[in-house]
């Protein structure tokens, strides 16, 4: 039970995905007032990636979550290289935000 006058917190959940993009919108690393927008998120695994629909430029920002410290930004570009994020090439399950460099 929660000290009086403090809510109760739920456990983060094992798992990061699926994700709405209001909790990524409160992600630590976003720049203030940035919104992503819901049709542009595309969960894999424990990554996220999404951008800002109206936004001058094709930059998206690329979200990691881990159980302990949630969603956080990790990345943002045009594109990004999963060999360098570490992320190793499954043909059978790519992730939907990466290319893999020759």
């Amino acid at each position: 039970m929660a000290p009086a006058g403090t809510l109760p917190t739920r456990p983060r959940p094992e798992q990061g995905c699926p994700v709405e993009a209001r909790t990524l919108d409160r992600a630590p690393g976003l720049p203030p007032g940035y919104r992503v927008s819901a049709d542009t998120v595309e969960c894999w695994r424990n990554w996220a990636s999404g951008w800002q629909r109206d936004q001058a430029g094709d930059g998206m920002y690329l979200f990691r979550y881990t159980q302990q410290r949630g969603w956080r930004v990790h990345a943002s570009g045009s594109s990004f290289d999963c060999a360098e994020l570490g992320i190793p090439k499954d043909p059978d399950d790519p992730p939907p935000f990466c290319t893999y460099g020759n």
